[in-house]
């Protein structure tokens, strides 16, 4: 399944995978996680992955809620200042560990769901990006 709350961007992703072709069925939808992530889509997948399309609290949040237990998260990260873009706190908050990273052009965290997600995360539309759940600041590693 892909994700984007763009429908111009997601009328893209349909075209470009009606014209790939693939082992299996590949859904687009258009939505916002924060919502999606509280329907039938909750707890469903054993992988999702992201672009940082957001802070990294906001892109871990609107991750988790897709998450069935033992599943693993992983976001596509700027280079450096790795551990403390994901606190351990802040993911707990969120049911995850960090597993770690893979540097391969660009560097990917990876994280596992190791614990239960609260039923009210994702928190509303917009919500995590006003109030995210920790923030980044910037200095030495």
């Amino acid at each position: 399944m892909l994700l984007d709350a763009n429908r111009r961007r997601t009328k893209f992703l349909e075209s470009t995978v009606a014209a790939l072709p693939r082992a299996g069925p590949v859904s687009v939808l258009t939505g916002r996680a924060e919502e999606l992530a509280h329907g039938s889509l909750r707890e469903q997948f054993d992988y999702v992955t992201a672009r940082s399309f957001a802070p990294p609290a906001v892109t871990a949040e609107c991750g988790a809620g897709f998450l069935a237990c033992g599943a693993l998260l992983s976001v596509a990260d700027p280079p450096g200042g790795k551990t403390a873009r994901w606190p351990e706190q802040g993911l707990s908050r969120l049911g995850l560990t960090l597993l770690g990273y893979v540097d391969a052009g660009a560097t990917i965290a990876s994280f596992c769901r190791t614990a239960p997600v609260d039923p009210r995360v994702p928190r509303g539309v917009g919500i995590p990006q006003k109030r995210p759940l920790w923030t980044v600041r910037p200095g030495p590693e």
